[in-house]
């Protein structure tokens, strides 16, 4: 069981990852913020998926919050807004 939660990371570290990328890499006047929605099977499964939003959030150095609804959750990231605001 533990090994399916690596894989469902895996699967969807790489998605995350080029959010944030992308979010990173323009100017904050262009994309200031985005989200993304992604259905999973089980609440164990949504979980792990949340945990992981929070992970990237704090290593690409962004506000990272997490929308659970049944079986989807939604990822959201945003650049701070100022320098100092966490």
């Amino acid at each position: 069981m533990a090994m399916e939660r690596m894989v469902l990371a895996g699967k969807y570290v790489d998605l995350l990852r080029r959010v944030c990328d992308v979010l990173c890499s323009v100017s904050p006047q262009v994309i200031r913020a985005t989200s993304v929605t992604i259905t999973l099977d089980s609440e164990e499964d949504v979980v792990a998926l949340a945990g992981l939003v929070q992970r990237l959030a704090e290593e690409y150095e962004l506000c990272g919050q997490t929308k659970i609804s049944g079986r989807g959750v939604t990822a959201y990231f945003r650049r701070w807004l100022e320098p100092g605001e966490r």
